[in-house]
């Protein structure tokens, strides 16, 4: 947390200041680590050990309107876990749980210089959850989809034309829990 910190300092310390926050519309694109949890999502499968995680992949478009805000729309798939245990015919589990959401999000802006963003962004989502599992050779399938409100905090750099953004996201799916997204993302501002 303190690496984060002096991060983070740094940042904002090295931002060069310009005369106004780049305005329009952007294209962008993450990579982050997800919280997929097999207890929240099939808990009879919790005791299964862990084998895998891919990471998680974001893209959004977006318009900054002015210095304080932006609408954006984008599309996150949360990753996929698989656990499992066993290793024979007679006795084998697995659980392959994975989140993803199609989003459109209010963006609210806290210039910290002309060149970096403080932001929190509040919305909504539709997901859709696939949760497969083995045991014993039974498959079941648990998917399930629905809409829920998605909201998340983060730190925007802009140099020129090109940005980084640094955040976090939530999403809260009724029966299942909480699903989260660290992600670092490059944008273009055109």
């Amino acid at each position: 947390m303190r690496k984060l910190a002096l991060l983070v300092v740094g940042i904002i310390a090295l931002a060069t200041p310009a005369s106004t926050a780049e305005k329009g519309f952007y294209l962008g694109a993450g990579l982050g680590v997800s919280s997929l949890d097999v207890r929240d999502f099939a808990p009879e499968y919790a005791h299964l050990r862990f084998e895998q995680s891919d990471p998680g992949l974001k893209l959004f478009a977006g318009w900054r309107v002015s210095k304080f805000f932006a609408a954006e729309v984008g599309y996150t798939n949360f990753g996929d876990v698989r656990q499992w245990e066993g290793g024979n015919l007679e006795f084998f589990q697995e659980a392959d749980i994975g989140v993803s959401m199609f989003s459109a999000v209010a963006i609210g802006l806290i210039p910290v210089s002309d060149k970096v963003d403080l932001f929190g962004k509040l919305g909504y989502a539709a997901w859709d959850s696939s949760v497969h599992t083995i045991s014993d050779g039974e498959q079941e399938d648990l998917s399930s989809s629905g809409g829920d409100p998605t909201f998340g905090i983060g730190l925007a750099m802009r140099i020129k034309k090109f940005g980084f953004r640094f955040e976090g996201e939530w999403l809260q799916i009724p029966d299942a829990g909480e699903v989260f997204l660290l992600s670092g993302s490059l944008t273009y501002i055109f």
